[in-house]
């Protein structure tokens, strides 16, 4: 059994060998100091020995207890129950995130829209530590595999008791009871069995816009039936969670359909996905099926989705951050988009509209992207390869001509700066052109638990730049640093470069983000920044419901 003490303000943890892992998680050091005759677990700072208020000796309980007051009752209006949320004392909560986890404790089903920057993690965290510490029961966290050390660093910095939390890392990892279990959302399927044997009094589901597509395995597991109106991880929770900035990556309602059917369908009438598609989605029915591609009725949807007590929204507010500047595009030389892409873009356009193209480039038209040959200068594919090799050999030369700009910025204007990508060939050779700069990384092939270390280490000022794979890097980090994000390459799912923006406009942002594109001047990526931007139209909509009161 451990045991706390104070010397000098010094806390000293002694115990046995194996129980070491408890002064570790807590945040104890194990080291010699020029005191010490051998090493031992300590700590200066006060609210790591309170995390282990139960195993400090009487007085220091006291002391601590004296010091941290912060067990803070709120009552949630038209409701009998009080509840105690538990926080770090480092933190101080704010009114909307205090009634987001209200909301959560109240509700079975619940969905935050909380934009980036707005602190759903520590809104999350306050229902979880209730969960926890007043309900003795486990909550199961799922979420990308990139952020899952970003939500054990988040529960540990932010929660006031010491809990046990276990990340899950691969699909042969084994599952004990634990106060906070953490699984990528890759590998739910593997271990929803287990999961449904324990206690569980809350299930956050976090970027829950990640289940959009409802034919995928990811989406299939969390939302599938069993039961007569439940989900199988719904029928074996007290509560579930769901948590987005960007519930509608492509502002379009379809994207909604998956979760709100599975977890919310009275609020929408219990209606059928052609129903919700001819009401919502503008859907278009032709010889190859219905179409999901649009939106209406936004302010409808929104507001059922608000007045039955499932989805709660939440913006930045002025002055949290300064406003986004408008998007700027860099224009590149013409003459040095190669004569091989050029035929070969001419070649697609002559096949397809960019409409095509875009659902292609998707994966959203199997009857579009049908063993159908496009010849070209490249080689004979299916479109969506041709497609997919014709936006790297375009982003590779655009990254020739950025390197330079890049490094103009950095070297005369003495601006950090925060460069996004998509293939890997691409970062490697803005890593290569940018070495004098000494580069920080992030790709695929990034280890997740150095993700964050990197992200700390821009933020520190060790380098003036970072390189980021949209997908690796466009979730969960802050990159307050820089007020300059540049895209060599871009997502053609506009809500994914919304989310990169959002890296650096967050809480702790002083300046105006600025959003820059390279692009060259009638290519297909200038066609098709051309009708991402149109779809604003879809946007606003949804915006303006999201802001009206119901």
């Amino acid at each position: 059994m451990p045991y706390v003490y104070e010397v000098s303000g010094r806390y000293i943890c002694v115990t046995r060998f194996d129980d070491r892992h408890i002064p570790e998680k807590a945040g104890f050091q194990f080291s010699k100091t020029a005191s010490d005759e051998r090493p031992v677990w300590h700590t200066n700072r006060p609210e790591v020995a309170f995390r282990l208020l139960t195993y400090c000796e009487p007085n220091l309980t006291h002391k601590l207890k004296d010091r941290f007051k912060s067990w803070l009752r709120y009552k949630d209006e038209g409701d009998d129950v009080s509840f105690k949320l538990q926080h770090s004392p480092r933190y101080v909560p704010v009114d909307y995130q205090i009634r987001g986890a209200l909301h959560i404790l109240t509700n079975k089903y619940a969905y935050l829209w909380y934009e980036a920057g707005t602190g759903k993690t520590f809104t999350a965290s306050m229902a979880l530590e209730y969960v926890v510490v007043q309900e003795r029961k486990t909550t199961v966290v799922i979420c990308p595999s990139s952020l899952k050390y970003t939500w054990r660093e988040e529960i540990d910095d932010k929660s006031h008791a010491f809990l046990d939390v276990l990340t899950v890392n691969s699909a042969k990892d084994r599952l004990r009871p634990a106060d906070v279990i953490i699984i990528p959302d890759s590998l739910i399927a593997g271990f929803m069995s287990t999961i449904a044997t324990y206690n569980i009094g809350l299930v956050i589901v976090d970027e829950a816009h990640r289940f959009k597509n409802d034919t995928s395995a990811r989406t299939k597991c969390l939302t599938t039936r069993r039961g007569l109106d439940h989900t199988f991880i719904g029928r074996n929770a007290a509560r579930v969670c769901l948590m987005s900035g960007t519930p509608m990556p492509n502002y379009k309602p379809v994207e909604l359909w998956p979760i709100v059917n599975a977890f919310a369908p009275q609020a929408i009438g219990f209606m059928s996905k052609p129903e919700y598609g001819f009401k919502y989605c503008e859907s278009v029915q032709d010889e190859y099926g219905i179409s999901y591609g649009g939106s209406e009725n936004e302010d409808e949807l929104i507001s059922k989705l608000k007045t039955s007590g499932y989805m709660i929204h939440q913006e930045l507010r002025e002055g949290d951050v300064p406003p986004q500047a408008d998007d700027s595009i860099v224009y590149l030389n013409p003459t040095k988009l190669g004569k091989k892409t050029k035929e070969a873009e001419e070649t697609l356009l002559k096949s397809f509209t960019l409409e095509e193209i875009l659902r292609i480039a998707r994966g959203q038209s199997e009857a579009l992207d049908m063993r159908v040959k496009v010849k070209s200068s490249l080689k004979d594919v299916s479109p969506k390869d041709f497609i997919a090799e014709l936006r790297k050999l375009s982003g590779e030369q655009a990254a020739d001509e950025a390197i330079p700009i890049l490094k103009d910025t950095v070297r005369t204007g003495g601006e950090p700066v925060v460069v996004f990508a998509w293939h890997k060939s691409v970062i490697d050779k803005l890593r290569t052109g940018l070495a004098d700069l000494n580069p920080l990384v992030i790709n695929g092939s990034t280890v997740m638990k150095d993700r964050q270390l990197i992200v700390d280490a821009f933020q520190r000022g060790e380098s003036d730049v970072i390189i980021i794979n949209i997908v690796a890097g466009g979730l969960g980090y802050t990159l307050t640093r820089s007020c300059k994000a540049y895209f060599v390459e871009f997502d053609w799912v506009e809500g994914n470069n919304d989310q990169c923006v959002r890296r650096l406009r967050r809480k702790g942002q002083t300046r105006v983000v600025e959003p820059y594109y390279f692009i060259f001047k009638n290519s297909l990526a200038h066609l098709m920044l051309g009708v991402l931007k149109k779809k604003t139209k879809n946007k606003a909509a949804i915006n303006a419901a999201l802001t009206k009161e119901y």
